[in-house]
């Protein structure tokens, strides 16, 4: 079974394994409080950071904004079993083709494909 533990924000050892899953929003959320880290033991070990969002149509979403570690999919298992009751959905952004597949095996289903253009010239 994975144990969920909320951890303070910032965290050196967090910080340094999530390296460039952290975009400078999602760090940002964390200092205002906006977003919350979390570490994950057990079936999975590693971090991620989520943040709430409200829905449209009513109701609640947690978002997983970032993660690192081993066993994504135990991971993904235990953070919706952690959500039910307090949560009307769980939302997963994925930048990377072969996670796709763990995020089926782990229940969740396509909703979106999302393009992005930089016009800023940073890297995000």
């Amino acid at each position: 079974m994975a144990k969920i533990t909320r951890l303070p924000w910032p965290h050196r050892q967090a910080l340094a394994a999530l390296g460039s899953t952290l975009s400078d929003e999602v760090e940002c959320d964390l200092c205002t409080g906006h977003a919350q880290l979390y570490m994950i033991s057990g079936e999975a070990s590693g971090y991620f950071v989520t943040r709430i969002e409200n829905l449209e149509i009513g109701g609640r979403e947690l978002v997983i904004c970032a993660g690192t570690g081993a066993g994504l999919v135990g991971a993904l298992e235990a953070i919706g079993r952690g959500a039910l009751g307090k949560f009307d959905s769980l939302r997963c952004h994925c930048s990377d083709w072969r996670i796709e597949a763990l995020y089926q095996r782990a229940g969740l289903e396509f909703s979106e494909t999302v393009y992005r253009l930089n016009l800023n010239g940073r890297e995000e």
